[in-house]
């Protein structure tokens, strides 16, 4: 099965950003000394917040189907702003706001998934 494509109908809103924590392994010895490694090959994998800020209802609904189809546990391919090629994606939290009468917001927390 390969992994489908995420094309929302806007690009993310400005607010959207990026984070990066390194899984590493950590040994703690006396007087205070550490030694670290990565924790595997793919240690270095990002989280991103991605927002859309004013959004028409079917827009939302489209954005939200995706994130409900996929359901959490299924990955997708996403280019992210300022990226140049798709990397694979899981969405296992968003959230819809409603900020005036007429749009929706919504936030999603993405994290990186190793290929």
């Amino acid at each position: 099965m390969t992994n489908p494509t995420f094309s929302p109908p806007l690009a993310p809103s400005i607010e959207s950003g990026r984070s990066m924590k390194p899984r590493l392994l950590t040994a703690s010895f006396g007087d205070g000394y550490n030694q670290r490694a990565p924790d595997g090959l793919n240690h270095m994998l990002e989280t991103m917040t991605v927002a859309w800020s004013r959004l028409q209802p079917a827009d939302a609904q489209t954005i939200s189907a995706f994130f409900e189809a996929r359901g959490g546990v299924e990955a997708f391919y996403w280019i992210a702003p300022r990226d140049a090629a798709p990397k694979l994606w899981l969405c296992e939290s968003w959230d819809t706001g409603y900020p005036t009468q007429t749009h929706e917001s919504i936030r999603a927390s993405f994290r990186q998934v190793p290929r």
